[in-house]
């Protein structure tokens, strides 16, 4: 056997006017080997550990993100006092060293004070966590200048990538860290991802109220450098349970007509669908997904629809020179 180890690291920084708010997303790995040797049996750890409570912030957190999973037709995320530690410590290292540190956010480097180790499995597993015997699956995703967890989450689903992962199907326990600002997601699940109650998992979910209007391209890598755009409308996400080898999307409003858009397949499962403009205000549109599967006979259609909140003025007067790195 081989070390299967996919990883996606990507970037967001995001100033705001005065004040630097930086979302940094979502380092994805798998694994079914560790340097060649299996994991040892243990079980997949999904409780919470003994003696680690879990806080109003996160648990309120946590039920939001739960709440919007359930709407999705994705499994909820349990709580995982062991990944909340490794996710705490990493929010106190980063704090410390973040201006000194070389390597990436998600990373650590070893002789800087608060190291705990220098990937998230390695800081998983110094904190308690045990991987399961077949492979494993983590991610994280990072946010800073946040007041509280809650405010992070609304901000990663108005993403791409960030949304991808904490949407994720392949993901069944969390760890949340918040200390100064700085929130820090952990989140594993076993190699073979838990199903998706439809088969599909879409965002903004079907009949969804006061979506945003627009994307400004806060990401790094900025999913809108590809198509030469510095803003869109608000991103239409698709998951499905296998690779999508097959779609045909088509996008309209209210009053049937269709809105043009740009389009990337991420991961081989997920579609982004990228209105070629900032939407309107207290509109409804409306999106039809045909798509097939690897593996799975036939073509599937999947149709929803969501509506717009207010347009704030920022979305009309946006500031285009915000630092993005």
């Amino acid at each position: 056997m081989h070390i299967k180890d996919d990883n996606q690291i990507s970037y967001l920084f995001h100033r705001r006017f005065k004040a630097q708010r930086l979302i940094l997303v979502s380092f994805i790995s798998a694994g079914m080997l560790l340097g060649g040797v299996p994991f040892a049996h243990q079980g997949y750890a999904a409780a919470v550990s003994a003696g680690t409570g879990i806080s109003q912030d996160q648990n309120d957190a946590l039920a939001y993100l739960n709440s919007i999973r359930a709407k999705l037709g994705l499994q909820a995320l349990k709580y995982n006092g062991n990944m909340s530690k490794a996710a705490q410590l990493h929010a106190v290292y980063y704090n410390m060293n973040h201006e000194k540190a070389s390597q990436s956010a998600h990373s650590e480097s070893k002789g800087l004070p608060g190291f705990k180790g220098s990937t998230i499995v390695d800081r998983l597993k110094a904190s308690g966590w045990s991987p399961g015997p077949n492979g494993y699956m983590t991610g994280e995703v990072m946010h800073y200048e946040q007041t509280t967890i809650k405010g992070a989450m609304e901000e990663w689903l108005d993403t791409a990538y960030h949304r991808e992962i904490i949407l994720s199907h392949k993901y069944t326990e969390v760890g949340i860290g918040f200390v100064n600002g700085t929130a820090v997601l952990d989140m594993a699940g076993p190699y073979d991802p838990t199903p998706i109650k439809s088969g599909i998992a879409v965002y903004p979910y079907d009949g969804m109220k006061n979506v945003g209007v627009g994307f400004y391209g806060n990401e790094n890598p900025n999913p809108l450098s590809q198509f030469n755009i510095k803003s869109s409308g608000f991103i239409i996400s698709a998951t499905t349970e296998k690779e999508m080898v097959w779609h045909q999307a088509k996008i309209t409003d209210q009053s049937g007509t269709e809105i043009p858009f740009f389009e990337e397949l991420h991961n081989k499962d997920t579609l982004f669908l990228y209105p070629k403009y900032v939407l309107k205000g207290n509109r409804t549109y409306q999106i039809s997904l045909s798509y097939e599967m690897k593996g799975s006979p036939g073509k599937k259609k999947k149709m929803w629809s969501f509506t717009t909140g207010e347009s704030p003025k920022e979305d009309v007067e946006r500031d285009t020179s915000s630092t993005i790195k």
